[in-house]
């Protein structure tokens, strides 16, 4: 009887909901004051009786196994304040074993936003954040999952500065990255090396992934507001290559039998003393509860009944007992870069309809193979322009990027930040601007504030400085402003951001008219978010202005002024524009309608917009031609 290990991972992370409020507060600006602050969900899930945390504990029990985790200082940070409770149990459950830690971004920074000292000084937060403050004791072997998975091979230092010995890694498939293997044919169930002898453990896809479809069949209802709307659009990579919809709603015992068969199958395939990697999201867009229960159901089934000697183990056990003996004899891989986008369902951001990795050609375009084997990173690099820009400012002008605080520090202030010294709360407000979650999946309007917020704080702290004389006369001198394509790429964002929204609302909107005339208040909501968007583009158009006069003549202070000025001024408007927005949904007679006509409006913009718009701007023609994105007729398959 052969022998199989598994890891059972998770991934947990919320962004402070309250920092948001703080920044308000914080803000001079009357107007940018008055716009609508973050809800804080882990408040209201634990009000709702709703403790993941705890689900996680008992889990673990029920299946008396070991879990890994990999959690944010964020999230952390908010059970410390909202559930000490379970703050404290979570402490218990790392010194008996239960949990073993393996650490994160401690802001679940995305690596494409961010150098390696920043990568380096992420993980050690993080590090304190376990040990220092949870008393979390050191697992034998420093395991890294980089936020969304996502490893960059030129990015790869601030790993080796941060003494990682492992990462999680996502599985590789050359319809969403590029890469070379050798010296093995097996990087789904056995470890391998990557960049200077790195060791890598792979994600499990199946195993981690199809839990999705069990869930989504039995909770269709649930999950329709989240733009998983089966029977009425493609969601899953089968539905797409078929093109028939899967049943649903199907019932408890049909989802755990549903999952139990993939288990069985990786069962099946793998091979003796093979290693099942179970890799996924804690919360699981709310289906967390949900996702515990049915793993822990079909995990005791298959003990029960399969024919392998399973072993549910620790990193450190697996390292020991299998990896370390024949580390010498380890494949490779070579890559360019890689993350766990996309995953098996389809996805509707802001610019439209992303397919899942495995549909194939849809509308004769085989999107994944297109576009996510070239941008392995597509769904995070809209935030590279502002993050270029605030960047390009600190550093020219001398500021830090890093925060240069303990995680111990952080947590006496309660991220309190405006208590550190002012370098600290630039480099804060830099660092909470590349969260993935401002730029990645599913970003709403609250989390597409949040960057720009952060931006305009540090720039009011440099004019400030500016003005007074405390910026040093050496860097002003030398600065000669922004690459021309960092402006070029804010601008193009607007026809995502605002121009984007504006036009699924009014479709929305316009549906509800006719009953409901009072949804007229919501046209006047996106006409003023128009406007805003216009403001937005003037301010850049003059900042090109101030640019361009730096370019010529380093060391101009008034032009230095005048270009973080408009900068700032972009800034706000594109919060005030957003803000409007956020005003328009509550305008909806009928706000699931209102959300059901905005999927049918995205689902029908394929290819997504954001592609053309990056290929343009960074100078690289696409080998294929890539249609507009206009948005066909809503509804339409």
């Amino acid at each position: 009887m052969k022998d199989v290990f598994v890891i059972l991972a998770f991934h947990a992370h919320e962004p402070l909901w309250d920092l948001s409020r703080m920044l308000l507060d914080a803000i001079d600006d009357p107007r940018i004051k008055a716009t609508f602050p973050a809800d804080n969900w882990i408040v209201k899930r634990l009000q709702q009786g709703r403790d993941i945390y705890q689900d996680l504990l008992r889990f673990a029990a029920a299946l008396d196994a070991p879990v890994a985790l990999e959690a944010t200082n964020e999230v952390l940070e908010q059970i410390a304040t909202y559930s000490p409770d379970t703050f404290r149990d979570l402490r218990a459950a790392y010194r008996t074993g239960t949990l073993y830690p393996v650490y994160g971004h401690a802001y679940h920074t995305h690596i494409a936003l961010m150098s390696d000292q920043e990568v380096a000084e992420e993980i050690r937060l993080n590090q304190e954040f376990l040990h220092g403050v949870m008393g979390a004791p050191r697992p034998r072997y420093r395991g890294l999952f980089p936020t969304e998975g996502s490893l960059d091979a030129r990015k790869l230092g601030g790993l080796r500065a941060a003494g990682v010995d492992y990462v999680l890694m996502p599985n590789l498939s050359p319809r969403k990255a590029r890469y070379q293997v050798h010296g093995t044919d097996d990087v789904v169930y056995r470890p391998f090396t990557i960049g200077d002898g790195l060791l890598a453990l792979p994600r499990h896809y199946p195993v981690s992934q199809l839990i999705w479809r069990p869930i989504t069949r039995w909770a269709p209802d649930g999950v329709k507001l989240q733009g998983f709307l089966l029977g009425r659009f493609l969601v899953f990579d089968e539905e797409y290559r078929s093109g028939t919809y899967l049943a649903a709603p199907i019932s408890w015992r049909q989802a755990v039998a549903d999952y139990r068969a993939v288990l069985e199958d990786a069962l099946a395939q793998a091979p003796h003393q093979g290693l099942i990697l179970y890799l996924q999201d804690l919360e699981l867009m709310d289906f967390g509860d949900v996702a515990l229960k049915l793993m822990q159901e079909a995990w005791q089934e298959v003990r029960a009944h399969a024919p392998v000697n399973l072993h549910f183990v620790t990193p450190d056990h697996y390292l020991d007992a299998w990896v370390q003996p024949r580390r010498k004899r380890l494949g490779r891989v070579t890559f360019d870069q890689v993350s766990w986008a996309p995953e098996v369902r389809v996805l509707l951001r802001y610019d439209g309809h992303y397919p899942p990795l495995d549909a194939g050609p849809y509308r004769g375009l085989d999107f994944a193979l297109a576009v996510f084997a070239r941008w392995p990173f597509i769904f995070w690099e809209p935030g590279r322009y502002l993050v270029r820009a605030t960047d390009a400012l600190l550093r020219g002008l001398g500021y830090p990027t890093e925060i240069g605080v303990s995680a111990a520090r952080l947590h006496a202030l309660g991220n309190h930040f405006g208590e550190l010294e002012e370098p600290g709360q630039v480099a804060y407000h830099c660092r909470v601007m590349k969260r993935a979650c401002n730029w990645g999946w599913q970003p709403d309007e609250t989390r597409q504030k949040w960057p720009y917020l952060h931006a305009w704080c540090i720039l009011d702290l440099l004019r400030r400085d500016l003005a007074q004389g405390r910026v040093p006369a050496a860097a002003v001198r030398a600065f000669t402003g922004l690459p021309p394509r960092t402006l070029d790429g804010l601008e193009g964002l607007l026809d995502l951001f605002l121009d984007g929204r504006a036009g699924y609302l009014e479709y929305g909107l316009q549906q509800q008219l006719v009953d409901h005339p009072s949804v007229a208040r919501g046209f006047e909501q996106v006409a003023q978010a128009r406007a805003w968007r216009r403001a937005a583009q003037a301010h850049l158009q003059q900042a090109r202005i101030w640019n361009s006069a730096l370019q010529r003549e380093s060391g101009a202070g008034r032009a230095l002024d005048g270009l973080l000025a408009e900068l700032q001024g972009h800034c706000a408007a594109l919060v005030l524009g957003t803000d409007r927005l956020q005003r328009a949904w509550g305008t909806a007679a009928d706000l699931d309608a209102l959300v059901i006509a905005m999927y049918d409006y995205l689902y029908a913009c394929y290819p997504p917009r954001f592609p053309r718009l990056l290929a343009a701007l960074e100078g690289e023609p696409l080998p294929f031609d890539l249609p507009s994105g206009e948005v066909r007729q809503p509804g339409a398959a």
